[in-house]
């Protein structure tokens, strides 16, 4: 992903800019904070890689099923179709659902320490 992009890149990028002009607020709680903060945008993006592998899958699962029905295709798909039905689309959607409810999750908590953080910088 391109730096800067994503939400997790956006929320440290914009902590940083405060932390550079308050430099005295750098205590311990925001410290510990900080570490929370990475901790959970580790998480996320770990979520949002098994999602995007999850979506790829389950596309594939549905276009080898689509193209098994062109003639002189019936090689080309027979691979996907062994992979997915190994693992079947029912289990990609699962995967795709508690991917988003735990990305949704984590961006909750994501919100709330950046919204701590913000706080603590903005008292004078």
């Amino acid at each position: 992903m391109i730096k800067g992009l994503s939400r997790y890149q956006r929320v440290l990028k914009y902590i940083e800019k405060l932390e550079e002009e308050n430099p005295r607020k750098n205590t311990k709680k925001i410290k510990e904070l900080h570490k929370k903060l990475k901790f959970t945008g580790y998480k996320l993006r770990s979520i949002e890689t098994v999602r995007i592998i999850s979506l790829v899958l389950l596309y594939s699962s549905i276009t080898s099923a689509v193209i098994s029905v062109v003639p002189g295709f019936e090689s080309f798909s027979a691979n996907i179709i062994k992979l997915s039905s190994l693992i079947g689309s029912t289990i990609f959607l699962i995967a795709i659902a508690v991917t988003s409810k735990l990305m949704a999750l984590y961006m909750i908590d994501l919100h709330l320490i950046s919204s701590q953080m913000i706080t603590i910088y903005s008292k004078k």
